[in-house]
C-alpha cells in the first residue's frame, strides 16, 4: 500500500482504527493542491517507463506526485471498442445487487 501511495503521489492510511482522522487528513490534504501538465520532449512511444521529478523551491512545501508514466502510443480504437471500454469503466457489482 505504501509503494502504491508513494508512486501515485498519495498517502496510505493503515493499521489504525481511527478512520475519522485518516479521512480528515485526506480532506485537509486536498484543500490546497495544484495540477500541472507535462509534455515530454522525447516523443518515442516505446512502452517504457519514464521518470518524472518535480521540485518545489519553497521551504516547508512538500510536493507529492506520480513518479512517472509508461510511454504507450495512442490506442487504436473504433466505436465498438470504445463502447465496450465505457461499459467496463461504468459497470459496478453494486448496481447488480442493490435493491431499487
Amino acid at each position: 500500500m505504501m509503494l502504491l501511495a508513494d508512486r501515485t503521489g498519495g498517502r496510505a492510511a493503515f493499521n489504525t482504527n481511527d478512520i475519522q482522522s485518516s479521512i480528515r487528513r485526506a480532506i485537509d490534504d486536498a484543500r490546497v493542491s495544484y495540477s500541472i501538465g507535462y509534455y515530454s520532449s522525447y516523443d518515442k512511444q516505446d512502452g517504457r517507463f519514464r521518470n518524472i521529478k518535480v521540485k518545489v523551491d519553497r521551504p516547508g512545501v512538500e510536493a507529492r506526485y506520480r513518479k512517472g508514466y509508461f510511454a504507450f502510443g495512442a490506442a487504436q480504437s473504433n466505436d465498438k471498442i470504445r463502447q465496450a471500454e465505457l461499459r467496463t469503466a461504468f459497470w459496478t457489482p453494486v448496481d447488480a445487487t442493490a435493491v431499487r
